[in-house]
């Protein structure tokens, strides 16, 4: 992962498999070479922007690192992740949720 992922697509995979991730979130603003800092200055961002605590655990940066990475191996078998995805990123609750807004879009403009 890196500071130019939008959607997380990668984690989200690694995370379907039952795998929980050690995540560096940086924070600050999105840092596409082909947007920032001269054309779009978007922050917040999240490298894992969809997330709970079953996933895994976060770090900011080598301050931490190291502190989290401890934790992160002490609670591997708690993490849950692929309970995670079934809850929140099937594509059926995703095609529902495009439908969802797509209807609601659609009764405010005829309304």
């Amino acid at each position: 992962m890196c500071e130019h992922e939008t959607q997380g697509l990668a984690y989200q995979q690694i995370l379907a498999t039952n795998t929980p991730i050690l995540a560096w979130e940086h924070g600050g603003y999105w840092q596409d070479p082909h947007y920032y800092p001269h054309k779009v200055k978007f922050q917040p961002v999240s490298a894992v922007p969809y997330w709970d605590k079953r996933c895994g655990l976060k770090f900011k940066g080598t301050l931490d690192f190291e502190k989290q990475l401890l934790q992160f191996v002490k609670l591997r078998d708690g993490f849950e992740p692929r309970k995670y995805i079934m809850e929140n990123l099937t594509l059926r609750l995703c095609a529902q949720k495009y439908l969802d807004i797509y209807q609601q879009v659609q009764a405010e403009l005829n309304g």
